[in-house]
Protein backbone atom coordinates (compact mmCIF):
# COMPACT_ATOMS: atom_id res chain seq x y z
CA UNK A 1 0.00 0.00 0.00
CA UNK A 2 2.83 2.36 0.96
CA UNK A 3 4.63 1.53 -2.27
CA UNK A 4 1.54 2.41 -4.28
CA UNK A 5 1.17 5.76 -2.48
CA UNK A 6 4.82 6.59 -3.15
CA UNK A 7 4.30 5.74 -6.80
CA UNK A 8 1.30 8.09 -6.98
CA UNK A 9 3.25 10.87 -5.24
CA UNK A 10 6.14 10.57 -7.68
CA UNK A 11 3.71 10.54 -10.59
CA UNK A 12 2.00 13.73 -9.34
CA UNK A 13 5.36 15.45 -8.87
CA UNK A 14 6.38 14.53 -12.41
CA UNK A 15 3.08 15.83 -13.80
CA UNK A 16 3.45 19.12 -11.90
CA UNK A 17 7.05 19.45 -13.08
CA UNK A 18 5.94 18.86 -16.67
CA UNK A 19 3.22 21.52 -16.34
CA UNK A 20 5.75 23.95 -14.87
CA UNK A 21 8.19 23.33 -17.73
CA UNK A 22 5.46 23.83 -20.35
CA UNK A 23 4.27 27.09 -18.72
CA UNK A 24 7.84 28.34 -18.23
CA UNK A 25 8.72 27.52 -21.86
CA UNK A 26 5.57 29.29 -23.10
CA UNK A 27 6.35 32.38 -21.05
CA UNK A 28 9.94 32.39 -22.24
CA UNK A 29 8.84 32.07 -25.88
CA UNK A 30 6.32 34.85 -25.37
CA UNK A 31 8.97 37.11 -23.84
CA UNK A 32 11.33 36.37 -26.73
CA UNK A 33 8.57 37.07 -29.23
CA UNK A 34 7.87 40.42 -27.59
CA UNK A 35 11.56 41.29 -27.73
CA UNK A 36 11.77 40.40 -31.42
CA UNK A 37 8.61 42.44 -32.12
CA UNK A 38 10.34 45.57 -30.85
CA UNK A 39 12.45 45.41 -34.00
CA UNK A 40 9.43 44.96 -36.30
CA UNK A 41 7.94 48.28 -37.44
CA UNK A 42 4.67 47.99 -39.33
CA UNK A 43 2.41 50.23 -41.38
CA UNK A 44 4.96 52.73 -42.72
CA UNK A 45 3.46 54.60 -45.69
CA UNK A 46 5.88 56.00 -48.25
CA UNK A 47 5.54 57.58 -51.66
CA UNK A 48 7.86 59.26 -54.12
CA UNK A 49 8.12 60.53 -57.70
CA UNK A 50 11.19 60.42 -59.94
CA UNK A 51 12.18 60.01 -63.59
CA UNK A 52 10.87 56.44 -63.56
CA UNK A 53 8.75 54.27 -61.30
CA UNK A 54 11.86 52.20 -60.53
CA UNK A 55 13.74 55.24 -59.26
CA UNK A 56 10.64 56.34 -57.34
CA UNK A 57 10.49 52.94 -55.61
CA UNK A 58 14.13 53.28 -54.51
CA UNK A 59 13.39 56.72 -53.01
CA UNK A 60 10.20 55.54 -51.30
CA UNK A 61 11.93 52.47 -49.84
CA UNK A 62 14.78 54.58 -48.44
CA UNK A 63 12.23 56.97 -46.91
CA UNK A 64 10.25 54.10 -45.35
CA UNK A 65 13.38 52.61 -43.80
CA UNK A 66 14.35 55.95 -42.31
CA UNK A 67 10.87 56.57 -40.87
CA UNK A 68 10.81 53.03 -39.44
CA UNK A 69 14.22 53.52 -37.86
CA UNK A 70 13.02 56.74 -36.18
CA UNK A 71 10.28 54.68 -34.51
CA UNK A 72 12.79 51.97 -33.53
CA UNK A 73 15.08 54.57 -31.91
CA UNK A 74 12.16 55.77 -29.79
CA UNK A 75 11.42 52.20 -28.73
CA UNK A 76 15.05 51.81 -27.67
CA UNK A 77 14.79 55.00 -25.57
CA UNK A 78 17.21 56.79 -27.89
CA UNK A 79 16.72 60.25 -29.35
CA UNK A 80 15.14 59.95 -32.83
CA UNK A 81 17.49 62.70 -34.08
CA UNK A 82 20.25 60.07 -34.08
CA UNK A 83 18.83 58.96 -37.43
CA UNK A 84 20.88 61.82 -38.89
CA UNK A 85 24.01 59.77 -38.14
CA UNK A 86 22.72 56.77 -40.09
CA UNK A 87 23.31 56.44 -43.84
CA UNK A 88 21.09 54.62 -46.33
CA UNK A 89 23.75 51.91 -46.53
CA UNK A 90 23.59 51.51 -42.75
CA UNK A 91 19.81 51.18 -42.92
CA UNK A 92 20.10 48.59 -45.68
CA UNK A 93 22.51 46.56 -43.52
CA UNK A 94 20.18 46.71 -40.51
CA UNK A 95 17.05 45.54 -42.36
CA UNK A 96 16.39 41.84 -41.91
CA UNK A 97 13.25 41.66 -44.06
CA UNK A 98 10.63 43.86 -45.68
CA UNK A 99 7.00 43.21 -46.52
CA UNK A 100 5.35 45.53 -49.05
CA UNK A 101 1.57 45.90 -49.37
CA UNK A 102 -0.83 48.28 -51.15
CA UNK A 103 1.81 48.90 -53.81
CA UNK A 104 0.77 51.50 -56.40
CA UNK A 105 2.78 52.36 -59.49
CA UNK A 106 1.64 55.19 -61.75
CA UNK A 107 3.94 56.59 -64.42
CA UNK A 108 6.88 58.04 -62.53
CA UNK A 109 5.26 57.71 -59.09
CA UNK A 110 5.37 54.93 -56.52
CA UNK A 111 3.63 54.39 -53.17
CA UNK A 112 3.29 51.46 -50.77
CA UNK A 113 2.90 50.36 -47.15
CA UNK A 114 6.04 48.83 -45.62
CA UNK A 115 6.43 46.39 -42.73
CA UNK A 116 10.13 46.41 -41.85
CA UNK A 117 11.93 43.94 -39.57
CA UNK A 118 15.31 45.13 -38.33
CA UNK A 119 18.07 42.76 -37.29
CA UNK A 120 18.70 43.26 -33.57
CA UNK A 121 22.36 42.22 -33.83
CA UNK A 122 23.00 44.48 -36.84
CA UNK A 123 21.31 47.45 -35.14
CA UNK A 124 23.39 47.01 -31.98
CA UNK A 125 26.59 46.60 -34.02
CA UNK A 126 26.07 49.75 -36.11
CA UNK A 127 25.01 51.83 -33.10
CA UNK A 128 28.07 50.57 -31.23
CA UNK A 129 30.36 51.37 -34.17
CA UNK A 130 29.00 54.92 -34.16
CA UNK A 131 29.48 55.16 -30.37
CA UNK A 132 25.75 55.49 -29.77
CA UNK A 133 24.23 54.07 -26.60
CA UNK A 134 21.47 54.92 -24.15
CA UNK A 135 23.71 57.00 -21.93
CA UNK A 136 24.73 59.23 -24.85
CA UNK A 137 21.42 60.75 -25.81
CA UNK A 138 18.31 59.83 -23.84
CA UNK A 139 15.02 60.59 -25.54
CA UNK A 140 12.85 63.42 -24.17
CA UNK A 141 9.27 62.89 -23.02
CA UNK A 142 6.45 64.62 -24.88
CA UNK A 143 3.03 65.14 -23.32
CA UNK A 144 0.13 64.50 -25.72
CA UNK A 145 -3.35 65.80 -24.85
CA UNK A 146 -5.99 64.51 -27.32
CA UNK A 147 -9.17 66.62 -27.48
CA UNK A 148 -12.21 65.69 -29.58
CA UNK A 149 -14.32 68.54 -31.00
CA UNK A 150 -17.97 67.51 -31.30
CA UNK A 151 -19.22 70.77 -32.80
CA UNK A 152 -16.98 73.72 -33.79
CA UNK A 153 -18.03 77.16 -32.60
CA UNK A 154 -18.02 78.45 -36.18
CA UNK A 155 -21.17 76.45 -36.82
CA UNK A 156 -22.94 78.17 -33.91
CA UNK A 157 -21.57 81.63 -34.57
CA UNK A 158 -20.31 82.18 -31.04
CA UNK A 159 -19.40 80.49 -27.79
CA UNK A 160 -16.80 77.76 -27.19
CA UNK A 161 -16.44 74.50 -29.07
CA UNK A 162 -18.38 71.52 -27.80
CA UNK A 163 -15.61 69.08 -26.95
CA UNK A 164 -14.49 66.02 -25.02
CA UNK A 165 -11.28 66.11 -22.98
CA UNK A 166 -11.08 63.73 -20.00
CA UNK A 167 -14.41 62.00 -20.66
CA UNK A 168 -14.48 58.23 -21.31
CA UNK A 169 -16.35 58.95 -24.58
CA UNK A 170 -13.25 60.67 -26.03
CA UNK A 171 -12.43 57.94 -28.57
CA UNK A 172 -9.70 60.16 -30.09
CA UNK A 173 -7.80 59.87 -26.79
CA UNK A 174 -8.36 56.11 -26.80
CA UNK A 175 -7.05 55.82 -30.39
CA UNK A 176 -3.90 57.83 -29.58
CA UNK A 177 -3.20 55.74 -26.44
CA UNK A 178 -3.66 52.53 -28.44
CA UNK A 179 -1.32 53.71 -31.22
CA UNK A 180 1.39 54.71 -28.72
CA UNK A 181 1.10 51.29 -27.05
CA UNK A 182 1.11 49.37 -30.35
CA UNK A 183 4.10 51.34 -31.64
CA UNK A 184 6.00 50.97 -28.32
CA UNK A 185 6.91 54.66 -28.07
CA UNK A 186 7.60 55.22 -24.35
CA UNK A 187 8.39 58.94 -24.62
CA UNK A 188 4.93 59.90 -25.95
CA UNK A 189 2.76 60.20 -22.84
CA UNK A 190 -1.00 60.77 -22.59
CA UNK A 191 -1.83 62.02 -19.06
CA UNK A 192 -4.26 60.09 -16.91
CA UNK A 193 -7.74 61.40 -16.10
CA UNK A 194 -7.00 61.98 -12.41
CA UNK A 195 -8.18 64.82 -10.19
CA UNK A 196 -4.96 66.88 -10.29
CA UNK A 197 -4.78 66.75 -14.11
CA UNK A 198 -8.46 67.63 -14.48
CA UNK A 199 -7.95 70.58 -12.14
CA UNK A 200 -4.98 71.87 -14.16
CA UNK A 201 -6.48 71.33 -17.61
CA UNK A 202 -10.18 71.67 -18.35
CA UNK A 203 -12.69 72.97 -20.87
CA UNK A 204 -12.25 76.51 -19.58
CA UNK A 205 -8.57 76.79 -20.58
CA UNK A 206 -7.87 73.98 -23.08
CA UNK A 207 -8.67 75.95 -26.25
CA UNK A 208 -6.21 78.74 -25.40
CA UNK A 209 -3.89 76.66 -23.28
CA UNK A 210 -0.77 78.31 -21.84
CA UNK A 211 2.46 76.89 -20.46
CA UNK A 212 1.29 77.86 -16.95
CA UNK A 213 -1.82 75.71 -17.45
CA UNK A 214 0.27 72.73 -18.55
CA UNK A 215 3.22 73.17 -16.21
CA UNK A 216 1.91 71.05 -13.26
CA UNK A 217 1.22 68.12 -15.62
CA UNK A 218 4.50 68.58 -17.52
CA UNK A 219 6.42 68.49 -14.23
CA UNK A 220 4.53 65.41 -13.14
CA UNK A 221 5.49 63.50 -16.30
CA UNK A 222 9.00 64.99 -16.58
CA UNK A 223 8.35 66.73 -19.89
CA UNK A 224 9.31 70.19 -21.13
CA UNK A 225 6.57 70.57 -23.76
CA UNK A 226 3.02 69.54 -24.48
CA UNK A 227 1.06 68.97 -27.67
CA UNK A 228 -2.68 69.58 -27.42
CA UNK A 229 -4.26 67.80 -30.40
CA UNK A 230 -7.78 68.83 -31.42
CA UNK A 231 -9.62 66.24 -33.54
CA UNK A 232 -12.60 67.25 -35.69
CA UNK A 233 -14.40 65.03 -38.19
CA UNK A 234 -16.13 66.91 -41.00
CA UNK A 235 -18.80 64.41 -42.08
CA UNK A 236 -19.88 66.61 -45.00
CA UNK A 237 -16.46 66.65 -46.67
CA UNK A 238 -15.53 63.26 -45.15
CA UNK A 239 -12.20 64.41 -43.72
CA UNK A 240 -10.48 64.82 -40.37
CA UNK A 241 -8.78 68.05 -39.28
CA UNK A 242 -6.15 67.87 -36.54
CA UNK A 243 -5.21 71.23 -35.00
CA UNK A 244 -2.14 71.04 -32.76
CA UNK A 245 -0.96 73.55 -30.16
CA UNK A 246 2.71 72.84 -29.37
CA UNK A 247 3.32 74.55 -26.01
CA UNK A 248 6.78 75.20 -24.50
CA UNK A 249 7.91 77.56 -21.75
CA UNK A 250 8.84 80.46 -24.03
CA UNK A 251 7.16 79.42 -27.25
CA UNK A 252 3.83 78.29 -28.64
CA UNK A 253 3.38 76.97 -32.17
CA UNK A 254 0.20 76.10 -34.02
CA UNK A 255 -0.10 73.74 -36.98
CA UNK A 256 -2.82 71.79 -38.72
CA UNK A 257 -3.00 68.35 -40.36
CA UNK A 258 -5.71 67.33 -42.84
CA UNK A 259 -6.70 63.76 -43.62
CA UNK A 260 -9.18 63.16 -46.46
CA UNK A 261 -10.97 59.81 -46.20
CA UNK A 262 -10.16 58.69 -49.75
CA UNK A 263 -10.25 55.01 -48.72
CA UNK A 264 -13.85 55.38 -47.48
CA UNK A 265 -13.01 53.91 -44.07
CA UNK A 266 -15.68 53.71 -41.40
CA UNK A 267 -15.42 56.14 -38.49
CA UNK A 268 -13.54 53.78 -36.16
CA UNK A 269 -11.06 52.76 -38.87
CA UNK A 270 -10.56 56.40 -39.90
CA UNK A 271 -9.89 57.51 -36.32
CA UNK A 272 -7.34 54.70 -35.89
CA UNK A 273 -5.62 55.57 -39.19
CA UNK A 274 -5.46 59.27 -38.32
CA UNK A 275 -3.98 58.43 -34.91
CA UNK A 276 -1.27 56.35 -36.62
CA UNK A 277 -0.40 59.07 -39.14
CA UNK A 278 -0.44 61.80 -36.49
CA UNK A 279 2.00 59.88 -34.28
CA UNK A 280 4.26 59.22 -37.29
CA UNK A 281 4.22 62.93 -38.15
CA UNK A 282 5.03 63.96 -34.57
CA UNK A 283 7.90 61.47 -34.46
CA UNK A 284 9.34 63.01 -37.61
CA UNK A 285 8.74 66.52 -36.28
CA UNK A 286 10.55 65.75 -33.02
CA UNK A 287 13.33 63.71 -34.59
CA UNK A 288 15.58 66.75 -35.03
CA UNK A 289 15.65 66.26 -38.82
CA UNK A 290 14.96 69.10 -41.15
CA UNK A 291 11.32 68.28 -41.04
CA UNK A 292 8.90 68.63 -43.87
CA UNK A 293 7.49 71.71 -42.23
CA UNK A 294 10.91 73.36 -42.55
CA UNK A 295 12.18 72.10 -45.89
CA UNK A 296 8.89 72.30 -47.88
CA UNK A 297 7.25 75.35 -46.31
CA UNK A 298 6.02 77.75 -49.01
CA UNK A 299 3.89 80.90 -49.15
CA UNK A 300 1.04 81.41 -51.62
CA UNK A 301 -0.85 84.60 -52.49
CA UNK A 302 -4.42 84.12 -53.71
CA UNK A 303 -6.37 86.96 -55.41
CA UNK A 304 -10.08 86.88 -54.48
CA UNK A 305 -13.15 88.98 -55.23
CA UNK A 306 -15.35 87.60 -52.42
CA UNK A 307 -15.03 85.37 -49.38
CA UNK A 308 -16.72 82.51 -51.22
CA UNK A 309 -13.78 82.40 -53.66
CA UNK A 310 -11.36 81.84 -50.80
CA UNK A 311 -13.46 79.08 -49.21
CA UNK A 312 -13.68 77.24 -52.54
CA UNK A 313 -9.92 77.51 -53.17
CA UNK A 314 -9.11 76.50 -49.58
CA UNK A 315 -11.21 73.33 -49.92
CA UNK A 316 -9.59 72.53 -53.25
CA UNK A 317 -6.08 72.87 -51.78
CA UNK A 318 -6.90 70.80 -48.68
CA UNK A 319 -8.50 68.05 -50.79
CA UNK A 320 -5.53 67.88 -53.19
CA UNK A 321 -3.55 65.57 -50.86
CA UNK A 322 -0.47 67.68 -51.66
CA UNK A 323 -0.21 69.40 -48.28
CA UNK A 324 -0.54 68.41 -44.63
CA UNK A 325 -0.61 71.88 -43.09
CA UNK A 326 -2.25 75.17 -44.10
CA UNK A 327 -1.86 78.43 -42.15
CA UNK A 328 -3.60 81.73 -42.97
CA UNK A 329 -1.04 84.54 -42.68
CA UNK A 330 -3.20 87.46 -43.82
CA UNK A 331 -6.59 88.01 -45.40
CA UNK A 332 -8.24 91.07 -46.99
CA UNK A 333 -11.06 91.79 -49.43
CA UNK A 334 -8.63 91.45 -52.38
CA UNK A 335 -6.34 88.57 -51.53
CA UNK A 336 -5.35 85.90 -49.02
CA UNK A 337 -1.79 84.92 -48.14
CA UNK A 338 -1.26 81.42 -46.80
CA UNK A 339 1.68 79.18 -45.93
CA UNK A 340 1.47 75.46 -46.67
CA UNK A 341 3.52 72.40 -45.87
CA UNK A 342 4.15 70.79 -49.26
CA UNK A 343 4.39 66.96 -49.07
CA UNK A 344 5.32 65.89 -52.61
CA UNK A 345 8.90 67.14 -52.36
CA UNK A 346 10.08 64.80 -55.13
CA UNK A 347 7.82 66.57 -57.68
CA UNK A 348 8.02 70.19 -58.80
CA UNK A 349 5.32 72.03 -56.88
CA UNK A 350 4.00 73.92 -59.92
CA UNK A 351 3.64 70.66 -61.86
CA UNK A 352 2.05 68.84 -58.92
CA UNK A 353 -0.56 71.54 -58.32
CA UNK A 354 -1.28 71.85 -62.06
CA UNK A 355 -2.27 68.17 -62.09
CA UNK A 356 -5.00 69.14 -59.60
CA UNK A 357 -6.09 72.11 -61.77
CA UNK A 358 -4.51 74.56 -59.35
CA UNK A 359 -2.07 76.85 -61.14
CA UNK A 360 0.91 78.50 -59.47
CA UNK A 361 3.30 81.17 -60.72
CA UNK A 362 6.61 81.68 -58.94
CA UNK A 363 7.16 85.25 -57.74
CA UNK A 364 10.18 84.74 -55.48
CA UNK A 365 11.94 81.97 -53.57
CA UNK A 366 9.18 79.98 -51.79
CA UNK A 367 6.53 82.55 -52.81
CA UNK A 368 3.85 81.83 -55.42
CA UNK A 369 0.65 83.31 -56.84
CA UNK A 370 -2.32 80.98 -57.27
CA UNK A 371 -5.16 80.83 -59.75
CA UNK A 372 -7.69 78.24 -60.85
CA UNK A 373 -7.04 79.26 -64.47
CA UNK A 374 -3.78 79.16 -66.37
CA UNK A 375 -3.66 82.93 -66.91
CA UNK A 376 -2.32 84.28 -63.61
CA UNK A 377 -2.44 88.01 -63.08
CA UNK A 378 0.01 89.12 -60.41
CA UNK A 379 -1.33 91.31 -57.63
CA UNK A 380 -0.37 95.01 -57.92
Amino acid sequence: MLKKENHLTVKLLLQNLLIFLVVFTSLANKANAQQVNNYMVEGIAAKASARSSGDAKILATASARKDAFVILLSRLALNPSLVNNISNDDLFDMVNSEQITEERISGSSYSAIFNIAFSESAVKRILRDKNINKTDDVVENYLLVPVKILKPKSLDGNGPNELLLWEAENNWKIAIEKEIKNSSIPNFIVPESDLSNITSLNKDNIEQVSFNDLEPILTKYKSSEGLVMFFYYDDIENKVIISVQNVKKLQKKLFKLNFVNVERLNYEQLTSKVAQKTIEYLLTLKSGNKSKSETNFIKIEIPISKLGDWMMIKNKIENSNLINQLNIESISKDYVRISVNYEENQTDIIEAFAQKNIFLEKKAENLFSLSLTRNIKPRN
